[in-house]
Order: C-alpha cells, then sequence, then structure tokens
C-alpha cells in the first residue's frame, strides 16, 4: 500500500473515502483558502472513525499537516489546543505544566479536537467526555473566516459535538 492509498482509507483500512478530492493544508490561511473554494468540506482527523461520518462528496481535509499548537494559561486553569494536536502531545505538556484532562482517548494518535467532534472517550456519569468541559471553539466558516463560540453562545450546546465542522481551537477547563 502507498502513501496515497493510505491517505484513502481510516487508521484500520476497514473504510476508504469516497472524496472527490483530499487536501492537507499546513497552515490555517491554506486551510480557510480551501473552504471558501470548495461548495463541500469536511474535516479529516486522526482516522479512527469506523463510519464513513466524516466522508464527503466534495474536499476531505486532513488537519493533520496543521501545527500542533498547545496554550496553557494557569491562572484561568484552561488550555486551548488546535484540531492538530493529539493525545500525545496534549498529555505530557498538561503534565509538566501541573494539569491533567478528567478523561482522554487511550491512544497517543487521536486528536483531541476528534474526540470533541465526536464525544468519544467518557467514562460514565461523573467523568463524562472531553466535550463535557469545552468551554470555546475556533471555527471555520465555509467563507473562510474564523469565528469563536463561547460556552454563552446560543449556537454552543450545538456546536461542540459536531461531527465534522472545522475546528480550530478547542478551549477546556
Amino acid at each position: 500500500m502507498n502513501d496515497s492509498d493510505e491517505r484513502r482509507t481510516n487508521w484500520a483500512h476497514s473504510l476508504t473515502y469516497s472524496a472527490r478530492e483530499q487536501a492537507r493544508p499546513r497552515s490555517i490561511d491554506e486551510l480557510s483558502s480551501i473552504a471558501a473554494s470548495s461548495d463541500l468540506v469536511h474535516a479529516l482527523g486522526t482516522r479512527h472513525s469506523f463510519s464513513d461520518v466524516a466522508d464527503t462528496a466534495g474536499v476531505l481535509v486532513d488537519i493533520s499537516g496543521l501545527p500542533s499548537e498547545i496554550d496553557i494559561d494557569e491562572s484561568s486553569g484552561t488550555v486551548a489546543v488546535n484540531a492538530a494536536a493529539t493525545y500525545g502531545k496534549v498529555a505530557p505538556a498538561l503534565d509538566l505544566a501541573g494539569f491533567a484532562l478528567h478523561n482522554e482517548g487511550s491512544l497517543p494518535h487521536i486528536s483531541v479536537a476528534g474526540a470533541t467532534a465526536t464525544g468519544t472517550h467518557g467514562s460514565g456519569s461523573e467523568l463524562g467526555p472531553l466535550s463535557t468541559v469545552v468551554r470555546a471553539l475556533e471555527i471555520l466558516g465555509s467563507d473562510g473566516a474564523v469565528r469563536t463560540l463561547n460556552h454563552d453562545s446560543v449556537d454552543f450546546p450545538g456546536a461542540v459535538i459536531h461531527l465534522g465542522l472545522l475546528v480550530l481551537r478547542v478551549v477546556s477547563s
């Protein structure tokens, strides 16, 4: 299997994406340009899904090429991570700062944004999925503009678990 074939399947090779085009932007500007110039765009994280929920007839955007960013605000007890940040990068950074997530995925290559978007990796009613502690989202609209949805926003409850919206940063406490 060559690299091109690898990008067309999920991690288990049990699902082949049918998107007419795939893109792997290296910056938010490049991602914005793709979103603004395409009719149908879906984000693809670390390919850990067994369903075709991320697939599209349009452009499938692989976010793994974006730089991984982790901003810890010790005074507020929050952390902001972009869509490319994985548990394998976030957990050690939090540990070094004396913080931890209340729950996380079992595999280091899973993206925090993907786990948030799908509502996965919870543990019962006391320790819900990561999406239960999200306080803000930065999203990329179809016009290529970045928007922020805060916990107080009317659109916020339906945006956290969004199954493919292009999330740029997740802020949680």
